[in-house]
């Protein structure tokens, strides 16, 4: 019995001009569809491509990794999807879009296993012989159009080509880096087509068909492309989920990257739980620094009041004591005018005297008040130093670490609370007729009230 022809033994394919569209083919398929309909002479065919006229795509940027561990598997299972591309006529050769990694572990199986002795009774190379060796004159290849001599590609087709590249290349879907990358890109050559096609195309539906996800998750996904950079590392380390960098992209990029700072710090939670510890320590400081504003506030008028009444007093001082000296001037002047005098009048020189005595005794009595103006001034220094001392003690208090502490507990109290409070309110709506004006009801109902007060 003969060997049976090549075309009986190709996988999946329904006809040799439009191969049966799979499952995992996204976009791909979706664009080859709309692409192809009615040009026949771009129809798809699978050839048998000479391995030297093969060609890798210099615009693939995805990664070659992991080949020995694919051609294991192509090695066991057999090659379950071909590479596609398209024949460039001025190069004679078939580039590749997709498959570039399939054709390496060909490469690698055939480099291995071509000059094995025919009855070499090695199991890997029985499964070759079974699953690999009929590639040896040449690799299957999609053929999905003919580049023409002197011939590019439309904007149109080139995004096309990019959209297989992108879909054939994905492996990982898991990886929040590359989906959110890939998607973002998808995205930006969609809108593209969308301008070119002039059509009504749901960009989020055909990228949610092509992943396998809804077109939630790719709403998502959007959200997440338009976070803070930090933010959207930590999405891609695995440190906050879809769902976090959602929730996320609706705050500010302050509150943003406060979130960020308290995840470095090793705070732990859904971005809501870290908003809301966020939004209580940001509350914290602004008390913090309501308080410290007054206490500067404070001691800045009280340093005022000190300024201002030891001014007060130096001036008094100074008026009061120019006064006592031109009334003790006038008096000595009217003294020595009576000692000028043929007959001085004694009881009038006496009364003169009494009155400078009693003018410089008021002067040092004025002295003394004022001298007690100034220890009232001093007191304030005693404040001023005491106040300092407070507003140095609040700054030293200001441990982040602490508030957080403090407030986490707080949130979880009042989480607590409110837990208790739904239970509470289903019950009341539970109790029996019977029974709801009984004490029950009313205990109910006192405890509803204080939990709403706790909250308030």
């Amino acid at each position: 019995m003969g060997k049976p022809k090549f075309a009986s033994l190709i996988h999946n394919v329904s006809s040799p001009n439009f191969p049966e569209e799979k499952s995992d083919m996204g976009i791909q398929s979706l664009l080859v569809r709309e692409s192809l309909v009615g040009k026949p002479e771009k129809s798809i065919v699978i050839k048998l491509v000479p391995r030297e006229k093969l060609v890798f795509n210099e615009k693939n940027d995805y990664s070659q990794e992991n080949i020995e561990s694919l051609a294991a598997s192509i090695l066991m299972l057999g090659l379950q999807n071909f590479p596609s591309g398209y024949y460039d006529e001025e190069l004679d050769q078939y580039v590749l879009e997709n498959g570039e990694r399939r054709t390496r572990a060909l490469d690698l199986l055939l480099e291995k296993y071509r000059n094995f002795p025919e009855d070499s009774v090695d199991i890997d190379y029985k499964q070759y012989k079974k699953n690999i060796q009929r590639f040896e004159r040449g690799y299957p290849v999609y053929v999905n159009s003919a580049l023409k001599a002197g011939e590019k590609f439309t904007e149109l087709e080139e995004i096309d080509h990019r959209l297989t590249l992108i879909d054939c290349n994905v492996e990982e879907r898991d990886d929040p880096e590359d989906r959110l990358r890939h998607i973002q890109e998808k995205k930006k050559l969609l809108e593209r087509r969308k301008i070119l096609t002039h059509s009504n195309e749901n960009i989020n539906q055909a990228i949610a068909q092509s992943e396998g996800i809804s077109e939630r998750q790719v709403q998502k996904y959007n959200a997440v492309a338009t976070l803070v950079p930090e933010l959207q590392e930590l999405f891609k380390k695995k440190e906050i989920t879809l769902n976090d960098g959602e929730f996320c992209a609706k705050l500010s990029e302050d509150d943003q990257r406060r979130i960020v700072e308290l995840i470095i710090a090793g705070e732990r939670g859904s971005a809501r739980e870290l908003q809301q510890l966020n939004e209580q320590l940001q509350e914290t400081e602004r008390q913090k620094q309501k308080v410290q504003e007054e206490y500067e506030k404070k001691l800045q008028q009280l340093k005022e009041e000190k300024d201002s009444q030891e001014e007060a007093v130096a001036a008094i001082v100074e008026a009061t004591k120019r006064q006592a000296e031109d009334e003790k001037s006038r008096i000595r002047a009217e003294i020595e005018e009576q000692y000028r005098k043929d007959m001085p009048d004694p009881e009038q020189i006496s009364a003169l005297q009494t009155r400078l005595a009693e003018s410089d005794d008021k002067f040092k009595k004025t002295l003394g008040i004022l001298e007690n103006e100034k220890k009232k001034a001093s007191k304030k220094d005693e404040e001023i130093r005491e106040l300092k001392v407070e507003l140095q003690a609040l700054q030293a208090a200001q441990e982040p670490r602490q508030d957080i502490e403090r407030i986490k507990v707080e949130l979880t109290y009042r989480q607590c609370c409110e837990s208790l409070l739904r239970s509470i309110n289903q019950l009341a709506q539970s109790v029996p007729n019977h029974i709801e004006h009984t004490v029950i009801t009313k205990d109910i109902n006192e405890l509803i009230y204080k939990l709403q007060e706790i909250l308030k």
